[in-house]
């Protein structure tokens, strides 16, 4: 747990329990600064589970959790869909002994809580009497709109404690609108319960040269750590299919560094936010041809420093890029797609820098943490004009 509340500071005010866990991608810092500006009356108790020991130790090394999934979740170990640690982290047992751990934990701030947020879904940090809010950035089901994914994945006790989950929190916030539909049609929520509130941006953002000279540089971006998730071994071949024609060309390839590859393709390793805040601003275009994408925040980061952005038309991709006005959308997987693409805005400096310029417009507008928070508390503050406590019903589930 993180109390980052002064001591003193906030002696008898309403407390507002904050469930996160571990950073998500930087996106937790950004909320709780936001709702501490937001709800400046309040203590702001971050409760995080994984930096306590007694309840890290519910993870891989658990025997008995362990045992369950084995029994639980066999077929999907043993046809190997899934590995043992994502069985484990999802499976039922498991989220029980959050929830346990987590009323234990919270009972001294239980009287005094005003509402409770909790921005993943680790495991159902409702309390009763007290109003619970999600935010989230996919669903499991979201899964089934991508591209070539196997259906035989789909972990059907975890759509379950989803169900549970969603139907105990008074609305749940959605990064985008492809999360928003599968909430609503996949998991039967009312549309009245679920916000669209989107996202912001977490590297820093830093002054950038845009003259058409920086995209004449012929300096493509690519930032991603699951490798072939997010695309990267698609971006090198069809890379190889231009270089010759593009003799100037790079591709900077940050999140691995490489050893065996082709000419002019450089692997950087992982860097801090600030460093890729630099490589984006020294960049030409930003190429992200992910196939599996919960929401792509490092999308919004490119383009607020002036990137044009070629990347794949799922999940909620296409909400953020304008085809055609601040980037180009290519299906996950076609090589071919991406070389052409690249060939584009390589061969169109002037192009580069009108998308750059839209994307740039389109995030300062639409897409900012002091925005999304301000959706947030909005919502929760019109909740708790009529009572600061309340509950849902426990028989209040989603049906489908």
């Amino acid at each position: 747990m993180n109390d980052h509340a002064h001591s003193g500071e906030h002696d008898g005010a309403p407390v507002v329990l904050l469930i996160t866990n571990g950073s998500f991608s930087h996106i937790n810092e950004q909320i709780e600064r936001e709702i501490k500006l937001a709800f400046p009356d309040c203590r702001i108790v971050r409760v995080d589970p994984s930096t306590h020991r007694n309840v890290s130790r519910l993870h891989i090394g658990n025997f008995v959790n362990l045992g369950y999934t084995l029994f639980a979740h066999s077929w999907l170990l043993m046809t190997r869909r899934r590995t043992r640690s994502e069985c484990m982290s999802l499976s039922r047992f498991r989220m029980w002994q959050l929830r346990r751990w987590f009323l234990k934990f919270t009972k001294p701030w239980q009287e005094s809580c005003l509402f409770t947020l909790s921005t993943q879904m680790l495991f159902d940090a409702h309390i009763a009497g007290i109003r619970h809010y999600l935010y989230v950035d996919h669903t499991h089901l979201v899964n089934l709109t991508y591209p070539g994914f196997d259906t035989r994945r789909i972990m059907k006790s975890y759509v379950k404690s989803e169900e549970r989950i969603f139907g105990h929190a008074r609305r749940v916030f959605v990064m985008s609108a492809n999360v928003q539909r599968s909430l609503e049609s996949d998991y039967g929520i009312p549309s009245d319960r679920v916000v669209l509130a989107g996202a912001g941006a977490n590297a820093p953002l830093i002054p950038v040269n845009t003259d058409v000279t920086r995209y004449a540089s012929g300096r493509i971006l690519f930032v991603g750590i699951d490798w072939e998730r997010k695309g990267a071994s698609h971006l090198i071949e069809a890379f190889g299919e231009i270089a010759e024609e593009f003799p100037n060309a790079t591709l900077r390839m940050v999140g691995r560094e490489g050893k065996d590859w082709p000419g002019h393709v450089i692997g950087i390793g992982r860097l801090t936010l600030a460093q890729v805040s630099q490589e984006m601003a020294d960049a030409a275009i930003f190429c992200f041809p992910t196939q599996c994408e919960p929401f792509g925040i490092v999308i919004l980061e490119a383009m607020q420093l002036g990137l044009p952005i070629i990347t794949t038309d799922i999940g909620a991709l296409p909400e953020l890029v304008d085809a055609g006005q601040s980037g180009i959308l290519v299906p996950p997987g076609n090589v071919e797609a991406l070389a052409a693409a690249l060939r584009l805005l390589l061969a169109s400096p002037g192009l580069c820098k009108a998308f750059g310029e839209h994307g740039r417009t389109h995030v300062f507008d639409r897409y900012t943490w002091p925005k999304t928070v301000s959706v947030i508390a909005r919502a929760i503050r019109h909740d708790l004009q009529d009572s600061a406590r309340s509950t849902v019903p426990l028989d209040e589930h989603p049906t489908r």
